[in-house]
């Protein structure tokens, strides 16, 4: 988002405001103007340079939007696309030179007129009600009047003078449409959400609401020089310098409209493109993922003699990475418990603890004794709780699992009673098991075995998919034995898009490409990859697109597909621009 998009806070829904959302801008407001003079050289393009202070202002932008702690391969990641952008953006600004494309003070003083936040907003509200019954526009205009101050927040999310009347129609106390008269305020979708926002999510319950209310919204917006002035020192930028930025903003978007206008849509195009998009197609699937063949892997001691030689800082590495989750072992003790409750009917509860102590100590079983006495779910088991790690233990059940002089109960002891404001509970130490680093010597061999096994995996998966797919297309329906023998499974897609889906559980765009030729039945020809994952399929379900709704909507389909190849056809142009300057 630009300085002045940021600042901007409702635009009229139109084509150029998708255009202005599309471009990739150089400041956003909420970061100072550079300081200092010391600066270095990030990118040469063209031989344009590209400096660190607006590289290190961008990466800051780029890493508070990702909300979280990056790890070190993510920030790498982060500023190489960073670095590229800026890289676009800068053969952007080129080309539209190149073309002659200027942008005037004329254009710039025409933008500044709309954005918001340089202007003083004067707004009214006014409602009358002449077919309502005197009851009617006396709740009528006491609702309005309530929420006054709601409706005239309403305008401050628009940056457009002028005015909107909307008509209410009411009956038996319910809203039941409203229809629009005088309206200069145009299709601002800020505003109209919260109109709609405000008056429909009233909750009209009066039945003598019975005819219609007429709101008019009348709104007065003037560019304040002054608060421009104080607004951008706030910012830490010059007049100049903002300026400067619109005037590249500007520039970067009529080079994009300059690019638009090349493009077109004949007929059978867009109808091929509506019969894509509206068509639905259910594909029962199986995924085949390398890892569930990395345990299946076949290796021969003489293949981990040569990897073990050729690979000892991958061995070392990889034990490195797994060692707080495999390797560290923690301190573990394993518990059995013994939990009353406290009730409210003045039950001894300490009375209760004290005899099952004695009965314990005469030489009961602990075991025998949670299973009589214990309200824990874990009764039946005799209150076994399993093998614990000691440092996911509350500190007051770590603290009684050591006598009085800090050493660690034997197996069999049985602890003080541990008491919150539920329950009481004792417990008994079964067997404990020390904390240890298992070195590398002991898994070494394990280790070998995963790291060849991650290397051959994907080649047994693809060779699994092929043979499976020879199967499924022999048989004319899943081969389930095959699938299961794997523990894969079959699942559906459910009536997706014939031209696609999007996610990381979308099927391959080449698999979508292929089911646009085959019908019901038809096993697809071939097995696809997509993020190192094989996908083989087959038709279940087609659900044509719906051709009389093309014709009815023939224009508006249009207006959308062509943005759509639009957009494609921007983006592939200055990724050829990029590919062919010199960057160093």
């Amino acid at each position: 988002m630009s300085v002045m998009e940021s600042l901007r806070s409702g635009t009229d829904s139109t084509p150029m405001q998708i255009i202005l959302a599309l471009v990739v801008v150089s400041f956003v407001f909420w970061y100072s103007a550079p300081q200092g003079d010391q600066a270095t050289v990030i990118a040469t393009v063209n031989g344009d340079v590209i400096m660190d202070t607006e590289f290190f202002r961008r990466y800051r932008q780029a890493e508070q939007r990702q909300g979280r702690a990056m790890q070190d391969t993510e920030r790498a990641q982060l500023r190489e696309q960073v670095k590229q952008q800026l890289i676009e953006e800068q053969v952007i600004l080129q080309e539209a030179k190149n073309l002659g494309l200027v942008v005037s003070d004329r254009e710039i003083a025409r933008e500044l007129l709309t954005i918001a936040r340089f202007q003083n907003i004067d707004s009214k509200v006014t409602v009358t009600d002449s077919s309502m019954s005197a009851a009617g526009s006396e709740s009528a205009r006491s609702m309005f009047d309530a929420k006054q101050t709601d409706l005239e927040r309403c305008y401050q999310s628009g940056g457009k003078s002028g005015v909107l009347e909307v008509t209410h129609q009411f009956a038996m106390g319910g809203m039941l449409s409203a229809t629009v008269g005088e309206n200069s305020l145009g299709k601002d979708p800020r505003f109209g959400a919260c109109v709609q926002a405000t008056i429909f999510n009233w909750g009209w319950n009066d039945p003598a609401l019975d005819g219609d209310v007429t709101v008019r919204f009348e709104r007065r917006s003037r560019f304040d020089r002054d608060l421009y002035t104080r607004t951008l020192r706030s910012m830490g930028y010059t007049q100049s310098v903002f300026e400067d930025i619109m005037r590249k903003d500007l520039l970067r978007a009529k080079l994009q409209r300059l690019v638009f206008m090349g493009t077109s849509i004949s007929e059978p195009v867009l109808r091929e493109a509506f019969i894509q998009k509206e068509t639905r197609v259910d594909i029962s699937y199986v995924r085949v993922r390398p890892p569930v063949f990395i345990e299946t892997v076949e290796i021969t001691d003489e293949e981990r003699t040569t990897y073990k030689t050729e690979n000892e800082p991958e061995i070392t590495a990889r034990y490195q990475q797994d060692m707080t989750r495999l390797y560290d072992l923690p301190h573990k003790v394993m518990l059995s418990v013994l939990r009353l409750e406290k009730k409210d009917d003045g039950e001894d509860i300490d009375a209760r603890i004290a005899a099952i102590k004695a009965e314990l100590e005469g030489g009961a079983d602990f075991d025998d004794l949670a299973r009589r006495y214990s309200e824990d779910p874990s009764a039946s088991a005799g209150g076994n709780l399993g093998m614990l790690a000691v440092s996911s233990l509350s500190l007051d059940v770590q603290t009684v699992l050591k006598d009085s002089s800090g050493v660690d109960l034997p197996d069999g002891a049985v602890t003080l009673p541990v008491s919150t404001d539920t329950d009481v509970r004792l417990f008994q130490v079964v067997e404990r098991e020390e904390g240890r680093v298992v070195p590398l010597e002991e898994v070494q061999d394990s280790i070998i075995d995963r790291l060849i096994g991650e290397e051959k995996a994907p080649v047994a998966a693809a060779a699994f998919a092929e043979e499976t797919l020879a199967a499924w297309q022999s048989a004319g329906s899943v081969p389930t034995a095959v699938v299961e023998g794997q523990r894969l499974q079959v699942s559906q897609t459910g009536p997706i898009p014939l031209g696609g889906t999007e996610g990381p559980f979308a099927p391959p765009p080449a698999m979508m490409l292929d089911a646009k030729h085959l019908g019901v039945g038809d096993v697809l020809p071939t097995v696809y990859e997509a993020s190192d994952i094989f996908w083989i399929g087959q038709i279940t379900e087609i659900q044509p697109a719906d051709m009389d709704l093309y014709e009815i909507e023939r224009d508006q389909i249009r207006e959308e597909v062509l943005l759509e190849r639009r957009v494609d056809f921007y983006k592939a142009w200055i990724a050829e621009r990029v590919a062919s300057a010199s960057i160093q």
